[in-house]
């Protein structure tokens, strides 16, 4: 009722509003001078003022209270009795006029200050809703980015998954971990260790101490085997990223675990070929050329032989030919060895490297030698072609980059491991260099991870370089063999 008043009050126009005050003046007016004079009526006068000063603003509500002064005034005239001074009803009027002016000031102030009370409100209103309409379309955009983002991790292969650096709870991982780990996503956001416990026992360790060291927040390269609960062996490749915060300081850890496995397989197979055709060529060098080059050797002696019964000057040439010939016989015998170097039922790993060392040694006029401290004879022929070629990787790129004066290879038996080291006394690795670049050092990391060894490269304290292999001698030696 009250805001139905209020509004037609407020589509009434000045004049009107001013004009129905002035009535409503004049009737209190009238009925004040009516009444006795002890009755007062000022209180009546003061709705009209106030109605007028709100609605129809400041100039009209002194209008009106101007006018009951003066209705006032009369009133008063009217009740003066005889004897009576004559300023009082003057005095009377002027005092509720001064009051009336008071009520429109203060009313009028009221007004004002109501008036910026509702348009700070309104401003602030449409700010929040400003705000609102702003974090909702930031909403709808990180939900839009969200579920674009679940789409992409979820539609591919390869595993994405993020880490909290503090606590190592796992904040997401995509449904791929199901298909490459054989395990659930549930399993690892319940206990963030599941997987690193799914990881093969050979690459276990390597990778904890990985987990645990201070360059996991720089994140990490790494690739391992992973065993499903079904027995299966899967290989993955496993990149992690620091995720930053706005003070620069590492807060999550993101990556991307990629299986490998038929990559593995195939470069497995590849190698396994060009293994086989080495060790062909190198045959078919042993077995036809330097045959050949030997019965042409054969021939050319028994040339300069007859050649010197003649007394004939061609007689030096045709030995010095036959010497030729005597010298590329060995050098083929040295290539072929050096393509098929391991006879695992005859000579075994330790007479190949000590071929090996001789060869580079006759070749480069380096001195080369090969140490153990004891008998090692590898019963896995892979295993051992793989330790050979890694043994000749590290000596030719010692060879080709280390400008060394001494090589040592060495094969021995520590405890539950086999070593095989190479080192020199050369220029060494430069700092900047990275283990993973190259194709030999590539080649070198592949071989040792088929046989579930590990190796380091690292600079020696004075100079040279020292590359190390380590195996588990359970994975290449049967027990009845191992190094005494």
């Amino acid at each position: 009722m009250l805001r139905h008043v209020i509004g037609w009050l407020n589509r009434r126009s000045k004049a009107s509003l001013i004009a129905t005050a002035l009535v409503y003046v004049a009737l209190v007016g009238t009925v004040d001078g009516l009444t006795p004079a002890a009755v007062l009526f000022a209180i009546f006068y003061l709705p009209a003022i106030m109605l007028v000063t709100w609605f129809a603003g400041k100039g009209a509500g002194v209008l009106i209270a101007v006018a009951s002064g003066i209705a006032w005034l009369i009133a008063g005239q009217m009740l003066a009795t005889t004897g009576s001074p004559a300023f009082i009803p003057y005095w009377n009027a002027l005092t509720g006029l001064a009051v009336f002016l008071a009520v429109v000031f203060l009313l009028s102030a009221v007004k004002r200050l109501n008036e910026r009370l509702e348009e700070r409100v309104e401003q602030r209103t449409h700010e929040l809703k400003m705000e609102i309409d702003s974090h909702q379309r930031t909403e709808d955009r990180l939900r839009a980015g969200e579920e674009r983002f679940r789409q992409l991790a979820e539609g591919i292969n390869e595993v994405f998954w993020m880490t909290d650096i503090e606590n190592k709870d796992v904040i997401y991982v995509s449904p791929a971990y199901e298909m490459v780990w054989g395990r659930t996503c549930a399993s690892w956001y319940e206990s963030s260790g599941s997987r690193l416990e799914a990881i093969h026992p050979e690459d276990r360790d390597r990778i904890l101490q990985v987990a645990e060291s201070k360059q996991y927040k720089d994140g990490y390269d790494e690739e391992y085997r992973v065993v499903r609960p079904d027995g299966a062996v899967r290989w993955v490749h496993d990149r992690a990223f620091p995720v930053y915060d706005k003070t620069g300081a590492v807060y999550r850890l993101a990556g991307i675990a990629e299986d490998i496995t038929q990559r593995k397989q195939l470069e497995k197979k590849v190698l396994e070929v060009s293994d086989q055709e080495q060790r062909r060529i190198g045959q078919d060098l042993h077995d036809g050329l330097c045959q050949h080059l030997t019965a042409t050797m054969f021939a050319s002696k028994i040339l300069a032989e007859e050649l010197a019964l003649k007394s004939r000057t061609e007689a030096a040439q045709a030995t010095q030919i036959a010497e030729f010939i005597e010298r590329a016989i060995s050098q083929a015998r040295n290539v072929a060895r050096g393509l098929d170097p391991v006879k695992v039922a005859t000579n075994g790993l330790m007479s190949a490297l000590e071929e090996l060392a001789a060869t580079i040694q006759d070749l480069y006029r380096i001195r080369c030698v090969f140490r153990s401290d004891g008998s090692v004879l590898i019963d896995d022929h892979a295993a051992a072609i793989h330790l050979y070629r890694i043994a000749q990787e590290a000596v030719n790129n010692a060879v080709k980059h280390g400008k060394p004066t001494q090589i040592e290879i060495g094969l021995d038996a520590v405890g539950e491991k086999l070593i095989l080291t190479v080192q020199d006394d050369g220029v060494g690795l430069r700092e900047s260099s990275d283990r993973r670049n190259g194709m030999g050092r590539h080649t070198m990391n592949y071989r040792a991870n088929m046989i579930g060894a590990s190796l380091q490269f690292h600079r020696r304290a004075d100079a040279g370089t020292v590359v190390t292999c380590t195996v588990p001698k359970n994975l290449v030696m049967h027990p009845s063999k191992e190094g005494v």
